[in-house]
């Protein structure tokens, strides 16, 4: 017990730095791990299991029956917890990739093994066994969601969202083969996968950065537009021909695209409405123009009318011409009327068709009438007596003619807003005059229909100058520039602030900023249509990685404050400790070299037999 007792005092006064003083007898294991080093790492927070959900979890009771009314509660109540899980399961690919790999290669083994039995391929039953583990696992997941009617309504009140996730799948990746297959089976595959985009929350999601760059555009674009000169819409479509990727506007915009690509467009508008206004007219008139009892007789009294009964008619005096191009316009009215009802009947002429025709034959004369309008109103009473005699026969023919005048006004004014001026350049800018003018009557607006582009390749262009445009932008920032330089001198001219302000007014630096910000948030959407079934396959990856994981163990997360610990075998641990006690064991015992050798003898002695 002395010796004991001398020993203890011995090992009291040795002491490790960094560490405890070391104390005699115990347990080697509750001793190893009572030792600590000074430049040893401060042990890391526990790792703690996360909690599964229980639609994840293995080998579950029967569903107990419920009501489509306790379905629909159910998934309103657990649908943030569904949301959220899902996104766990998105972005698991990429967190935990080396985990994610290994389940995605145990179920390739497993369907790998499942292929070869189906061949008859003699196989070990022990490994066939453990290679197909994880094959049968997911198989009997899915089989507990979708194998019963009552299965499925659990898995839809439990996780909604990946309920939902798993049917948009069924409709992108069947609807996309689908979509190439000819006729009535390929509109019904393009149906399907836009439904399947559609309900995918996965491509729902992806719209949050969209929806945060448009506000943030929309915030940015009111100074914008009054400092630059471009109209607001422009600096709108900029950020929508990003997210977009679109060409046309892109071509426009750096100039790749020259101006005569943009009238041609506005021509090739024109010339479609005035094809519609035809096509129109005849569809109109295809069901009434056979029909026949028409009269001459109206416009048979125009003309005697104006002839006049006693001799004093339109441009006459009794025998002689007071307005020779109102006598000339009344003898080519009379004429074409004479030519027609010399007709025989039965013959086109006679028919509403036919009466058509005269119609458009006397109002080819208004134009030799200009200037005079005598011989103008002549023409004009000819026009509306055939007019109405066609109306007297079919009231429908009014309203046929009245679209078709509407149309003929637009026309003209399209031809007279957008495409008159011999110069590209006269042309250009009254383009864009209408267009910052808020398109008055509609004009462009009607062309837009027939070419959805044409507004990309006007933004596009109203963008590419670098100097602020139109009085605004001209006003605005010179108003600035001078300003500043005035009150606060010339070398406030080069604060950042003022340089900021400064881009602000040119249309080519803020539609680029614009463009580039819906290219960044339109990023993952356009990924995602590039192949949404592999962008769904993230969700199904990282789900699989976690239900077959939780079922060995469970994902383990990080406690907050540090990382996961080492994973090392307690042995290598104390093969460590036991390397580095040595070192500070010998660097301690140097000052021993300078006790007295009998102090050194005893404590040799109590410690042999101790030991």
């Amino acid at each position: 017990m002395a010796n004991d007792a001398a020993f203890e005092e011995f090992a009291k006064g040795i002491s490790i730095p960094g560490g405890p003083a070391v104390s005699g007898g115990g347990d080697f294991d509750q001793f190893s791990q009572g030792i600590t080093f000074g430049d040893e790492k401060k042990a890391a927070p526990a790792a703690v299991k996360a909690e599964t959900p229980e639609f994840l979890k293995r080998d579950r009771p029967e569903p107990t029956p419920m009501s489509m009314t306790e379905v629909a509660q159910s998934a309103v109540q657990n649908f943030p917890r569904s949301a959220t899980e899902f996104g766990k399961a998105v972005i698991t690919p990429f967190t935990q990739p080396v985990e994610t790999a290994k389940a995605l290669g145990d179920i390739g083994g497993g369907l790998y093994s499942k292929a070869k039995g189906a061949l008859g391929v003699q196989q070990d039953a022990a490994e066939k066994e453990k290679a197909e583990a994880s094959v049968n696992a997911i198989g009997d997941f899915y089989r507990q969601r979708y194998g019963s009617v009552e299965g499925f309504k659990r898995a839809l009140a439990e996780d909604p969202v990946g309920v939902l996730s798993d049917a948009s799948i069924l409709f992108t990746g069947g609807g996309s083969l689908a979509a190439k297959a000819p006729g009535v089976i390929g509109k019904a595959g393009e149906l399907a996968a836009t439904v399947g985009k559609t309900t995918d929350p996965l491509n729902i999601a992806l719209q949050a950065p969209k929806m945060a760059a448009k506000a943030a555009t929309t915030a940015f674009n009111i100074p914008a537009t009054i400092q630059s000169g471009a109209a607001f819409s422009s600096l709108q479509t900029a950020a929508k021909a990003g997210m977009d990727r679109d060409p046309v506007f892109w071509a426009h915009y750096t100039g790749k695209a020259d101006a005569g690509d943009l009238i041609d467009r506005i021509q090739s508008g024109v010339r479609q409405v005035a094809e519609d206004r035809s096509r129109n007219y005849i569809a109109g008139m295809d069901p009434i123009k056979a029909q026949t009892g028409l009269d001459f007789q109206p416009v048979m009294d125009v003309i005697n009318q104006s002839r006049g009964a006693t001799g004093k008619g339109v441009g006459a005096f009794y025998g002689e011409t007071t307005n020779r191009g109102a006598q000339e316009a009344l003898n080519a009215v009379e004429a074409v009327v004479n030519r027609w009802a010399s007709k025989p009947p039965g013959s086109p002429h006679q028919t509403l068709e036919g009466f058509d025709a005269l119609k458009q034959a006397i109002g080819d004369l208004k134009p030799d009438t200009r200037g005079n309008p005598q011989a103008r109103k002549i023409v004009d009473d000819a026009y509306n007596a055939v007019r109405q005699s066609i109306v007297n026969v079919d009231p429908g023919y009014a309203k046929i003619m009245e679209e078709y005048g509407s149309a003929t006004e637009k026309l003209n004014d399209m031809r007279a807003a957008l495409l008159s001026g011999k110069s590209t350049d006269t042309r250009i800018n009254k383009i864009l005059r209408s267009y910052r003018g808020g398109d008055k009557g509609n004009l462009l607006e009607d062309l837009y229909k027939r070419d959805p582009q044409l507004i990309s390749a006007i933004a596009g262009y109203d963008l590419s100058p670098y100097l602020p445009q139109g009085l605004r932008g001209i006003v605005a920032s010179g108003a600035l520039y001078g300003g500043t330089g005035a009150v606060l001198g010339p070398a406030a001219l080069l604060h950042p602030a003022h340089v900021a302000h400064v881009a602000m007014g040119s249309p080519k630096l803020v539609g680029g900023v614009n463009y580039l910000t819906g290219r960044a948030a339109g990023a993952p959407s356009k990924l995602y249509e590039m192949s949404p079934t592999a962008a769904q396959s993230l969700f199904q990856a990282g789900r699989a990685e976690e239900y077959l994981n939780q079922n060995t163990g469970g994902r383990i997360e990080r406690k907050s404050g540090g990382r996961i610990g080492s994973h090392d075998s307690r042995a290598d641990r104390l093969v460590r400790m036991a390397e580095d006690a040595k070192k500070r064991i010998n660097s301690a015992t140097e000052s021993l070299l300078d006790s007295h050798d009998d102090h050194i003898a005893k404590a040799l002695e109590v410690a042999q037999q101790n030991i």
